[in-house]
């Protein structure tokens, strides 16, 4: 059953939308010959199976006996049968073990050979007989999809027949999963308090995040141009592009928020900050996106890693330096408004209690 059902999940994962090459190296159909040994006529002969084992150990394969040296090497002692002499599964037969009396007994006595189909051989995964099934996401789908998707699959035909485990990058994956969600948002939270401590307001930070969904667009943008699936590379590449793109609306509110304290309107103050900031921005932001360049056009080993981290901060680079800041002045002209309202209505507040 077990044999069966691995065939069976690579056929049905390979006809499965979202999966694609789902194969396994577990063969179930090597041709073998199975020994089987009376025990009963054995022990009648007075031989040992200790005997048995080491003989047909010795013959087959090879005994370690001890070491030698000679010109100055180490050189093992091993006792094999001639190669001639173990060609067929007729001359094992031919193999004679002593018994007890001092006899030679032919081991055809008390053996009988069958041909058999089964496993070449035999794994375990944490002390369960195991078979490595492994595939890819189809184009189009992400890895996390995947998953899931096969996760589905075994569940619906399986049921509670077997168990499966997931292992090395999917493993990692898996685990991690759960936490990404919650590192974005301590990434966003950080970068948030930081500029609320630098800044001594609560809503001049607002305009510099605001700022991180254009990013977010550019990733999604590339992905899709690259048809390529959102693994874990690509939500490093975010995690880095929260730094990178709040550096850009950094360098404009901190000149808007200047100009502002000089005395000039809100509107001025904006207008501005995104003028004197803007040639900076672009040669300090395209100096960088030729830096990632190279990843996106990787080839060789590692290479899809490499692009799809390259293309997330490539692509979300790009989208942040030609459009988002174009949008951070807008963000910061109503961030700015929203804080000289409140701050002007709490004042008016205050005064009437006064």
């Amino acid at each position: 059953l077990f044999i069966c059902r691995i065939d069976f999940y690579s056929d049905a994962g390979n006809q499965t939308i979202g999966l694609s090459n789902v194969q396994s190296l577990f063969s179930a159909h090597v041709p073998q010959f199975y020994l089987n040994i009376d025990r009963s006529q054995v022990e009648f002969l007075e031989i040992s199976m200790s005997d048995v084992f080491n003989t047909l150990g010795s013959y087959l394969g090879s005994t370690y006996v001890n070491n030698f040296i000679k010109f100055g090497q180490t050189y093992q002692v091993k006792v094999e049968g001639d190669p001639n002499s173990r060609a067929t599964i007729e001359d094992l037969k031919r193999i004679h073990i002593r018994n007890k009396q001092g006899n030679m007994i032919p081991i055809s006595s008390f053996t009988t050979i069958s041909p058999q189909l089964g496993a070449e051989n035999l794994t375990k995964y944490n002390t369960y007989l195991a078979a490595l099934l492994s595939g890819t996401s189809a184009p189009g789908f992400s890895s996390g999809e995947a998953l899931n998707i096969m996760e589905k699959l075994i569940q619906e035909k399986a049921g509670n027949t077997f168990g499966y485990e997931w292992t090395s990058m999917a493993y990692q994956e898996k685990n991690a999963s759960s936490s990404t969600s919650i590192i974005f948002i301590l990434a966003i939270l950080v970068a948030f308090l930081i500029l609320a401590a630098q800044y001594e307001s609560w809503t001049d930070p607002i305009a510099v995040i605001l700022g991180l969904p254009i990013a977010l667009l550019g990733v999604v943008v590339g992905v899709i141009c690259m048809r390529l699936s959102i693994s874990v590379y690509t939500q490093i590449g975010i995690v880095l592009l929260i730094a990178l793109a709040a550096k850009n609306a950094i360098l404009i509110v901190e000149f808007a928020r200047d100009y502002r304290m000089n005395g000039k309107s809100i509107e001025e103050a904006a207008l501005e900050g995104g003028r004197v900031r803007l040639r900076p921005i672009l040669m300090t932001s395209f100096a960088f996106i030729l830096g990632t360049f190279p990843l996106v056009i990787s080839t060789g080993a590692g290479a899809a890693s490499r692009i799809s981290l390259g293309i997330a901060v490539f692509a979300g680079m790009l989208m942040t330096s030609l459009v988002g800041t174009l949008f951070i002045p807008n963000f910061y002209l109503m961030m700015e408004r929203l804080h000289e309202k409140f701050k002007k209505s709490r004042s008016t507040h205050t005064n009437k209690q006064s």
